[in-house]
C-alpha cells in the first residue's frame, strides 16, 4: 500500500466527527482539488493494482462503481503521458451515454482545469495536453484495424456482441503497441463468456501480465440510491446469480447441470428477426386457491415462439411473466401475456390444484377485446421435472434456444434452469419459472399430448 492510499484509508477510519473537522480545516483550493482526487476517495479494489501488468480485469457487481473506476483509469493514463487511448463499448450508444457522458463517465470525472473536448461525430476526446481517446463499438471490430494505442479501457465486455466479441478483443490487442508498457483495463459484470474466462485463467496461472480485482454492490452502497439498492437486492440476493450480479463472482457451471449459463448467454439475442410461426404461453400454477395473497407460491408464466432459420427450427423465449398471487392475479397475467405476444395457445399444467385452471382463465377480468377466444390446453405431468427438462436442455446445447433481451429480464428463470442436474433440481423451493419454460418448449416441439379437444375460453 502506498503512503497516499494509507492516508486515505486512515481518513476513512476516523469517526465522522473527525472527518468533518479535517475537511473544515482545509482551505478552499485544497478542497476543490481533493474533490477530483480519485485515489483519496476510491476503494482499494478500484485502484490500479501493483505490478507490471498489461491487462487489468475488474470484475464487479451491479452499481459497484465499475464505470467510475474505468473513467478514472483513463484520466490517470492521460496524466502519465499516454497520447492515444482506445475506449471500447458494446455499442456506440453505450460509448456516448455511459463511458463519456454518463454520471460516472469521463467528462463527469474530469476536473475543470483539465476538461477535454468531446467530438461526438468523430467519437473522439481531446485533452489540453494533446492526449486523445477514441471510441469504438464491439459491433464493428474492423474499425480497430490500424490504430496504435498506448492504453485502452473496455467496458462491459460480457455485453459485447456475442458473434463479434472474440474478434473485437483480438483486434484491440493488436493496437496496444505504443509506449513501454501499454495497459488495458476491462470493467465488466463477471458473466462466464470465453474472453473473461481466458483472462481469469491467465491471471490465476501467475502470469504477471494479468491482474484481477473484484468489487461488490454492497461495497458501494453509500453511493447508491436506497430504492436502487433495495430493488436489486430483492431481485438477486440469495440466488446463484446474486453471487455474480451483486458479489462480482465469476460463476462456474454446477457439475452435472443440464443447462449451462454460457450456452444460454452465448445464444442470447436482442430481438427476434425471423417470423414466428407459432407462439405459446405456458402456465405452471401452484396448488393454492387463495386470492392474491403475498405468500402464495410463485406461478410460472413463460411465453415462447418458434421460427425456422435455414430450414432448422429455433426457439425464442420471449418473456418470463411469472407472478406471485392467487388465481385472479395469475389468470389475468396469463391472458395479458397471451394478448401481448399474439400467442396461439395457452398451455397449463394441471397436476396440483389445477383442475379449475381453464375455468380460472375464463373468469379472468383482464382488459381484453370483447369476445376474445383464448385457446387453452390442459397438460398432465406423467414424468419427473428432470426427465421433462432433458430434451429441452439438448436444444440449448445445440444453440437453438434464444432468450430475447438482456440478462436481467430472465435472471430468475435462468437461475432455476442452471440448478437442474441429472440427479434433480438442487435449488430452493419449486422451479415454477423453469417448469413453465420447459412446458412452453415441449409444446412447441410436440412433446406434449396432441391438441385434441382444446378448450376455447371466451373472455
Amino acid at each position: 500500500m502506498t503512503e497516499y492510499s494509507s492516508l486515505a484509508d486512515i481518513y476513512r477510519a476516523l469517526p465522522i466527527e473527525e472527518q468533518i473537522a479535517f475537511m473544515q480545516g482545509l482551505d478552499e483550493r485544497t478542497k476543490a482539488r481533493l474533490k477530483y482526487d480519485w485515489r483519496f476517495y476510491s476503494r482499494p479494489e478500484q485502484r490500479p493494482p501493483e505490478g507490471d501488468w498489461q491487462y487489468w480485469l475488474y470484475l464487479a457487481g451491479r452499481g459497484s462503481g465499475k464505470t467510475r473506476s474505468g473513467a478514472e483509469f483513463v484520466l490517470e493514463r492521460v496524466k502519465a503521458g499516454c497520447k492515444r487511448i482506445a475506449l471500447v463499448a458494446p455499442t456506440h450508444d453505450d460509448f456516448d451515454k455511459v463511458m463519456v457522458n454518463g454520471d460516472s463517465g469521463i467528462l463527469s470525472c474530469c476536473p475543470p482545469w483539465n476538461m477535454p473536448v468531446y467530438n461526438e461525430s468523430k467519437k473522439s476526446i481531446t485533452w489540453p495536453c494533446g492526449a486523445k481517446a477514441f471510441g469504438y463499438s464491439a459491433e464493428k471490430p474492423e474499425r480497430l484495424r490500424g490504430p496504435n494505442n498506448d492504453a485502452a479501457w473496455c467496458d462491459e465486455i460480457a455485453a459485447w456482441h456475442n458473434n463479434r466479441r472474440e474478434e473485437t478483443w483480438d483486434m484491440l490487442q493488436f493496437t496496444l503497441r505504443k509506449g513501454e508498457n501499454p495497459q488495458c483495463m476491462i470493467t465488466t459484470t463477471p458473466i462466464p463468456v470465453p474472453v473473461i474466462q481466458d483472462l481469469v485463467s491467465a491471471a490465476k496461472s501467475g502470469d504477471p501480465s494479468y491482474a484481477i480485482t473484484t468489487g461488490s454492490t454492497y461495497a458501494n452502497r453509500a453511493n447508491l440510491s436506497p430504492k436502487f439498492f433495495s430493488s436489486i437486492i430483492t431481485k438477486y440476493e440469495g440466488t446463484r446469480l446474486g453471487k455474480q450480479e451483486l458479489d462480482g463472482v465469476l460463476l462456474d457451471d454446477i457439475p452435472g447441470a443440464l443447462f449451462k449459463y454460457n450456452d444460454i448467454h452465448a445464444n442470447r439475442v436482442e430481438r427476434v428477426t425471423s417470423n414466428l410461426s407459432r407462439v405459446v404461453v405456458a402456465v405452471d400454477p401452484s396448488g393454492s386457491d387463495e386470492v392474491d395473497f403475498e405468500d402464495n407460491d410463485e406461478i410460472g408464466i413463460v411465453a415462447a415462439g418458434v421460427a425456422a432459420i435455414n430450414g432448422v427450427d429455433h426457439y425464442f423465449i420471449l418473456e418470463d411473466a411469472s407472478v406471485q398471487g392467487g388465481p385472479k392475479t395469475w389468470a389475468n397475467q396469463a391472458v395479458s401475456t397471451f394478448i401481448k405476444h399474439q400467442a396461439n395457445l395457452i398451455v397449463a399444467e394441471i397436476n396440483y390444484g389445477g383442475a379449475m385452471v381453464l375455468n380460472t382463465i375464463k373468469q379472468a377480468d383482464a382488459i381484453v377485446k370483447d369476445n376474445l377466444l383464448v385457446p387453452c390446453k390442459k397438460i398432465t405431468a406423467t414424468r419427473g421435472k428432470t426427465v421433462r427438462a432433458e430434451p429441452i436442455s439438448l436444444l440449448y446445447e445445440q444453440g437453438r434456444v434464444h432468450h430475447v433481451g438482456k440478462t436481467e429480464k430472465f435472471a430468475e428463470v435462468e437461475d432455476q434452469l442452471c440448478k437442474f442436474t441429472a440427479n434433480g433440481y438442487i435449488g430452493r423451493g419449486s422451479p415454477d419459472r423453469a417448469d413453465a419454460l420447459v412446458w412452453a418448449l415441449s409444446e412447441l416441439i410436440g412433446l406434449t399430448t396432441p391438441s385434441v379437444g382444446v378448450l376455447k375460453a371466451k373472455i
